[in-house]
């Protein structure tokens, strides 16, 4: 089966397969701060709708490639995301940035909008997890 196809935008992807949404975001050198929260916006209102269908249970969001460190206003709208997903009774995963700082700063955002046990280094390991 192949995943099926939510929303592509200008830096990110959202697919569906089997219960499961994927939201991959990467990094684009030639969009600023601004640009990228606008974007990490539109991608969190599309993540959202998906919420409201009781066939998703879980979300992995794979920030292994997006911008290292985000600024303060994309860190409110992912952490608004990963907030509403432990709200809606879902398993959520997120893949870390393999740099330490980035790393660092997706594990306070997740345990500060109540997700446990969820930062992970690949998609592999996130999906073989038992929680």
């Amino acid at each position: 089966m192949e995943a099926e196809l939510i929303e592509e935008g200008g830096n990110y992807k959202i697919t569906r397969e089997l219960g499961v949404c994927l939201l991959t975001v990467w990094r684009r050198e030639d969009l600023t701060s601004a640009e990228g929260a606008d974007l990490a916006e539109k991608m969190v209102r599309a993540m959202r709708t998906q919420l409201d269908d009781r066939g998703v249970r879980e979300v992995i969001l794979d920030l292994s490639h997006a911008p290292i460190v985000m600024g303060p206003r994309t860190q409110a709208t992912v952490g608004g995301l990963i907030h509403d997903i432990v709200a809606a009774g879902r398993k959520v995963q997120v893949i870390a940035s393999p740099s330490a700082m980035g790393r660092m700063q997706i594990e306070r955002l997740v345990r500060d909008h109540g997700a446990e046990h969820a930062v992970f280094d690949s998609i592999e390991q996130a999906r073989h997890a038992k929680r």
